[in-house]
């Protein structure tokens, strides 16, 4: 790719960062963060694991009765719909689902691993299922994965790269290199990238398209041919 590894933050101290305490109910306080306005610019921590699953509380207002979930930030990101040639579907930031084409919709856990959306009078459900890439499997027989920019790749002049898979690009054999670990940033649906490459970190945005694209920092453009 071409471009050193960003230094920005070497000489940094870690950030202060304050907790304010939740609210007992209702809106009578808020929930927040102090940040040291020192710290505002955000790096990759490529060596970090992805966050795990796990299960926290949330009242059923419905049944007045407490229900386990799974934690939001795990259904977080953009989707494509494997029904119909894994086209970009939908983004889900907290809960609400953001649908590619217009309007937005807003789910609620049922159980640990099921959501529940209504359309046009219907109600929808979706089992979610973990993995690489995570699934939702709806009740209409619908198959959402998530795009963790899997599938294989070629460069816009059309030489073939290789094939990302479990956050990894696998490069063809004549490029004789190990697979480069790959980390997608918040804010779909146009997400930030990044790449260690060589001991460099490469960076870029990921447009999901169709055909899904990576622009890289330094004018190389990289272009999805299938979804895996």
């Amino acid at each position: 790719m071409g471009s050193n590894s960003s230094s920005c933050c070497k000489e940094l101290s870690p950030p202060k960062i304050s907790v304010v305490a939740a609210p007992p109910s209702g809106n009578e306080g808020q929930v927040g963060l102090d940040i040291d306005p020192d710290m505002l610019h955000v790096v990759f921590d490529l060596d970090s694991k992805p966050q795990q699953p796990f299960e926290v509380l949330r009242a059923n207002s419905s049944q007045n009765q407490w229900c386990a979930k799974y934690d939001e930030p795990m259904l977080q990101g953009l989707w494509l719909d494997k029904s119909r040639d894994h086209i970009p579907i939908c983004t889900i930031n907290a809960s609400r689902i953001s649908w590619y084409q217009s309007g937005s919709s807003n789910f609620t856990f049922i159980s640990s691993s099921t959501i529940c959306i209504e359309l046009d009078g219907k109600s929808f459900m979706a089992d979610y299922h973990s993995g690489a890439p995570p699934q939702l499997v709806w009740s209409d027989g619908c198959i959402w994965v998530r795009d963790e920019l899997q599938g294989q790749w070629r460069m816009d002049n059309g030489e073939m790269l290789g094939i990302i898979r479990d956050g990894k690009m696998h490069w063809e054999a004549r490029f004789e290199h190990a697979p480069s670990q790959l980390r997608m940033g918040p804010a779909p649906p146009f997400t930030s990238v990044a790449m260690l490459l060589g001991g460099q970190t490469c960076r870029g945005v990921f447009n999901p398209g169709p055909p899904g694209r990576i622009t890289w920092d330094d004018g190389e453009v990289w272009l999805r041919i299938v979804v895996i």
